[in-house]
């Protein structure tokens, strides 16, 4: 039992990875591309194949390689608003290389992110209803993914992330922004656990709540996207190609949707409904 339980939470790390993604998007920034929506890497060209390509992923900064004079505590900012921002900067690369690196170090090797965290614990739980100390808990422990050894512990950080985003959802159920961070993780999973439908499902519930929004964000396209992969990827072209137009009809500037409905029609062949 306890090697099963341990080698499901080495394949969680997949879990983590999604959650760095979804994490290294500012929620207010105006992208300057169509194809870099709200901080996010270009999508990648959809494939019609069950092995779909995943979108492109961050680089795990190589902090081990870092002069250890550079971790100080100082490179962690002091309360959580300031961190939130500081490690969006960071994961989307805002800040120079030297920059990025010193500060995953001070992560590694100082104390000042557990006592954040700490903190954050105590204000959720005397907070109930605080929704921003919730998503600023949850890239906290994105950093401690980050600056966990290659293992479980990088899931079980993960999980974490995870169980606050459901927390946020309990209080706000059309957050977007905790509802696609559930969606982008769910997709992560190994396939082994089946959870490519469940991930269906959870956009299915990031686009009702985008598409009643007052307002679009440019963010809204890239979900569109990925919901079609995971439908190619679970052998559904047919829907793959709802969900794209779908996503055209809300974002007709988008280049990146209108590219890949042109690999769909190209890569499949649709029986046309009869007229009745």
């Amino acid at each position: 039992m306890q090697q099963h339980l341990s080698k499901v939470l080495t394949l969680a790390l997949g879990i983590a990875i999604g959650i760095i993604v979804m994490l290294v998007r500012d929620r207010n920034a105006v992208p300057t591309t169509p194809e870099a929506t709200n901080g996010f890497p270009a999508a990648p060209t959809v494939m019609p194949t069950p092995e779909l390509e995943r979108p492109l992923l961050p680089t795990q900064p190589k902090v081990q390689h870092f002069p250890e004079e550079a971790a100080s505590e100082d490179q962690i900012a002091e309360n959580p608003a300031e961190f939130a921002a500081q490690i969006r900067s960071v994961l989307k690369g805002e800040v120079s290389e030297e920059e990025q690196l010193a500060f995953w170090q001070a992560v590694k090797s100082s104390r000042k992110l557990d006592r954040l965290i700490a903190d954050l614990q105590e204000s959720t739980a005397t907070k109930p209803e605080d929704v921003d100390d919730r998503l600023n808990l949850g890239l906290a422990y994105v950093a401690k993914v980050w600056s966990s050894p290659a293992g479980p512990e990088q899931g079980l950080w993960a999980g974490k992330a995870e169980g606050v985003w459901k927390e946020v959802l309990e209080i706000q159920p059309e957050n977007w922004d905790a509802q696609r961070n559930i969606a982008f993780s769910y997709s992560q999973y190994p396939d082994f656990l089946n959870k490519t439908g469940e991930a269906i499902a959870e956009y299915e519930k990031v686009l009702t709540i985008q598409e009643a929004a007052p307002e679009p964000r440019e963010g809204f396209a890239n979900s569109y996207l990925e919901m079609a992969r995971l439908q190619l990827k679970n052998g559904d072209p047919a829907s793959a190609l709802s969900t794209l137009e779908r996503g055209t009809s809300a974002h007709p500037e988008n280049a990146a949707i209108t590219e890949q409905l042109d690999v769909i029609h190209s890569s499949y062949t649709f029986e046309e409904l009869p007229v009745e």
